[in-house]
């Protein structure tokens, strides 16, 4: 469709995607190996995306869904040649006749990149259900916008989607992207986790803050389940878009908890150590990790996780930030340069 095409939002993805691709290392070694197509209960089946990684260890999960002829499919990979002969095979095996719609957990690559072949392999515009990027260049799907792979059927947190034998149930989880949605499987009590929880990694985020907020609300869910008694024997599992299944879903997500408090709690030591003078984000970042990591992933990962956690706690009120000129500025009379900014613990 000419207006992916004209798209430069979609240009900027993908070179951002056709990067990562050949700059991440594969996938170690110790990650337990998973089959390509495995039934997990009577409504799931798991079809691995065959894109192997560091990031996303034996490849991203895509899941069929419902029990009938006709069933959803959650995330569809990012193309990788055989996905489709994959998803083609599982759903002949198991008297799939139909995909009524492909469910997206969020807007990266490795999730939506296949829904092209997809489409190709199916031999029809089967409709795809996400939460919509509007300032990204995506569109709601209409017949104008038919074939299009940024136009979207939109979703709504609690909006639900059913197909025969499940019925499935948005839950807004923003943090490791904007538009990351889960989806709660009321028939089994489990949720489908997207990247807000993997199995064999701790994920990334761009908000810290809704993050946190986001599971919060996984664990509340997973915990609504137990109160309604559900016993059809999936209660309180993730399906995560990484990794094997987690049986103890509520488990999980406490220790995902666990990490970024006790993440912050190292943060804030450190600050304290540093009352008078505070610290700048590097110096910060620097104090941390720098005897435990490569200068590479210092520059990388490291510093980006300090920025995420102090802009967390500024919005939490336990971090106060301070504005000095830079020598540069003062040098030039603020011509160049700008004002350093550093972080102070708040006292309790």
């Amino acid at each position: 469709m000419f207006a992916d095409v004209a798209n430069a939002h979609a240009w900027v993805e993908a070179a951002q995607a056709l990067a990562l691709r050949a700059l991440v290392a594969p996938c170690p070694a110790h990650v337990p190996r998973l089959a390509p197509i495995v039934t997990l209960s009577d409504r799931v089946t798991r079809i691995l995306a065959l894109n192997p990684s560091a990031l996303t260890l034996r490849g991203t999960n895509t899941y069929l869904v419902g029990t009938g002829r006709e069933r959803a499919l959650i995330d569809c990979g990012e193309g990788r040649a055989g996905y489709d002969a994959l998803l083609l095979r599982a759903m002949r095996e198991r008297g799939v006749e139909r995909i009524t719609c492909v469910v997206c957990t969020h807007w990266h690559p490795d999730h939506v990149g296949g829904l092209a072949r997809v489409r190709r392999a199916l031999g029809y515009d089967v409709p795809a259900y996400k939460v919509i990027r509007k300032n990204k260049g995506e569109w709601v799907a209409s017949e104008q916008t038919r074939g299009s792979v940024r136009a979207y059927v939109p979703v709504e947190d609690d909006d639900v989607i059913r197909v025969e034998g499940a019925t499935l149930r948005a839950l807004r989880t923003p943090g490791h992207t904007v538009d990351h949605a889960c989806f709660a499987l009321e028939e089994e009590g489990a949720i489908f986790a997207g990247d807000c929880v993997l199995n064999g990694s701790t994920t990334d985020f761009e908000d810290l803050t809704a993050y946190s907020t986001s599971l919060g609300r996984l664990k509340d869910e997973l915990a609504s389940f137990g109160k309604r008694g559900t016993t059809l024997g999936g209660e309180n599992r993730l399906y995560p878009s990484h990794g094997d299944v987690v049986v103890d879903g509520a488990a999980k997500v406490n220790g995902y908890i666990a990490h970024r408090v006790s993440r912050e709690n190292m943060l804030m030591n450190t600050l304290r150590e540093h009352v008078r003078e505070g610290l700048t984000t590097w110096e910060l970042t620097r104090a941390m990790y720098a005897s435990l990591v490569s200068t590479l992933v210092l520059y990388t990962s490291c510093a980006k996780i300090t920025r995420l956690h102090l802009q967390k706690m500024l919005d939490d009120g336990v971090v106060r930030e301070s504005h000095t000129a830079s020598a540069l500025s003062k040098l030039t009379f603020g011509a160049l340069g700008g004002d350093v900014v550093r972080y102070h613990a708040v006292s309790p």
